[in-house]
């Protein structure tokens, strides 16, 4: 099923205003083939295998990083059109966050158990 631009529009007013209300400048939210809720409620794309992020900043456009080139095609048809292939994780991720001005900022992670943090 694919949601509106007017859905997508909801929730990123929804996710922004609550960063403001916590102070967050950028959020890093993590999907995988078995707990893709996160990240599909950010981009209405879910990872069919391995690990999907999105970096979401609080002003200027997310970008998605999917852990395939098939994968990312894919992932580039639906609200994020900034899909990035990237399999080391931690490197890309880093790098994307390296891009915002990230400096003296508070950085939030959605997604992760706390017991589960062996892919980032």
């Amino acid at each position: 099923m694919t949601l509106s631009l007017d859905e997508r529009d909801r929730r990123y007013r929804a996710i922004k205003n609550m960063m403001e209300e916590r102070d967050l400048s950028i959020l890093v939210v993590a999907a995988s083939a078995m707990s893709f809720g996160h990240g599909r409620y950010f981009s209405e794309y879910f990872p069919h295998s391995a690990y999907a992020y999105v970096i979401f900043p609080k002003e200027g456009s997310p970008t998605q990083f999917v852990h395939s080139k098939i994968q990312q095609q894919v992932a580039a048809t639906k609200w994020i059109k900034d899909s990035r292939f990237g399999s080391d994780y931690p490197d890309v991720v880093t790098e994307r966050i390296r891009e915002f001005d990230w400096k003296n900022k508070r950085i939030g992670l959605v997604g992760v158990d706390k017991e589960d943090r062996s892919h980032i």
